[in-house]
């Protein structure tokens, strides 16, 4: 059987940018799920919510995707769209997804939801 092994790296170094503090919030962030594109980092939080980190180290304020829960994160199309998988606060428990466009300025667009 194969175990998982804790990568100490992550405890010990920061990412920011050279010369700088860390960036003030990230370090109040519950960060459950996160994927890059070549423009920005997002993060997820297990509530359901989505921040953008951009190329200038600016956090956007959160947007609810799920009122329940956020299980993951991905890029597709260049980094154009944004996919998130997670669940409602219908008492279902499935999980769904939902496409973002993220070419606009602000909160992403929702394009699809299943």
């Amino acid at each position: 059987m194969q175990k998982l092994r804790r990568l100490n790296f992550f405890d010990r170094h920061v990412v920011k940018q050279e010369g700088a503090d860390v960036h003030p919030g990230i370090q109040k962030l519950s960060v459950w799920c996160a994927c890059g594109t070549s423009e920005a980092l997002w993060l997820g939080d297990r509530g359901g919510g989505i921040r953008k980190l951009d190329r200038q180290h600016a956090l956007s304020e959160p947007f609810q995707a799920f009122d329940r829960e956020l299980l993951d994160l991905r890029s597709a199309q260049g980094g154009t769209r944004l996919i998130a998988l997670g669940c409602e606060a219908v008492p279902s428990g499935s999980a769904k997804y939902k496409v973002f466009d993220t070419l606009r300025d602000g909160d992403p667009t929702l394009l699809v939801a299943q």
